[in-house]
């Protein structure tokens, strides 16, 4: 098989195993929704509103047979939403974002918007990105391949996303989601203290890079 390296140059390479993963479809057939009245998409979803009730009010459905993105952690949200309606309580599935990880090696995370998501929503984009090469804790584990990115609004300094490439990032997206879920600004993650030497000052680097004030990035005069 011929993989692409990161110089762009083929290389031919021997696999056991390959993995071609195209999706998942929901399994919602035969369950009698349609007698019950419960409403799906046209791929099988089941139709949900914010506090995860169906088309008939009292049928709640949470997780994968309720749509994308389908994730671990998204239907335990949903189930603590439903469970508080059910009892009463006021509740709904209005999170900003939902993270997301590849578990690969290395390891992908991301939360919020992208790049082109943010600009497409009509926001004036500007970008901060720190590679893992300059972080001590990089250097330190010998992982010095990956960056962080912060994607904000050049207008309110709001985060808007954070995308990660490198070791244990999986760890390290729960505070880029808190930044996005609560409306952070740039400047709140650089002024929260990060422990040193750790992988999760990279976060605050990146954020600093948004401003061009990365401490560890050098910037030639021009």
């Amino acid at each position: 098989m011929l993989i692409q390296t990161a110089g762009g140059e083929p290389v031919a390479k021997r696999f056991d195993y390959v993995l071609v993963s195209v999706g998942r479809s929901p399994t919602t057939d035969g369950l009698g929704l349609d007698q019950l009245g419960v409403e799906t998409d046209d791929k099988g979803f089941v139709r949900i509103d914010q506090q995860c009730r169906t088309s008939v009010e009292h049928i709640f459905a949470i997780g994968d047979c309720a749509g994308g993105p389908l994730l671990a952690h998204k239907a335990r949200r949903q189930g603590i939403v439903a469970a508080e309606v059910i009892c009463g309580q006021p509740a709904a599935f209005d999170n900003r974002t939902v993270p997301a990880v590849v578990f690969s090696s290395p390891e992908i995370a991301y939360c919020g918007l992208s790049e082109d998501e943010a600009s497409a929503a009509g926001h004036r984009v500007k970008v901060g990105r720190f590679p893992w090469r300059a972080s001590s804790r990089g250097v330190i584990l010998g992982a010095t391949e990956g960056f962080v990115k912060v994607v904000a609004d050049a207008d309110t300094d709001a985060v808007l996303g954070v995308r990660m490439v490198g070791p244990h990032v999986s760890e390290l997206l729960a505070e880029a989601t808190l930044a996005v879920e609560a409306e952070a600004r740039v400047e709140d993650l650089i002024h929260t203290i990060h422990p040193h030497p750790t992988l999760s000052e990279s976060l605050a680097e990146a954020a600093e890079a948004v401003h061009g004030a990365a401490l560890h990035l050098y910037r030639q005069k021009r």
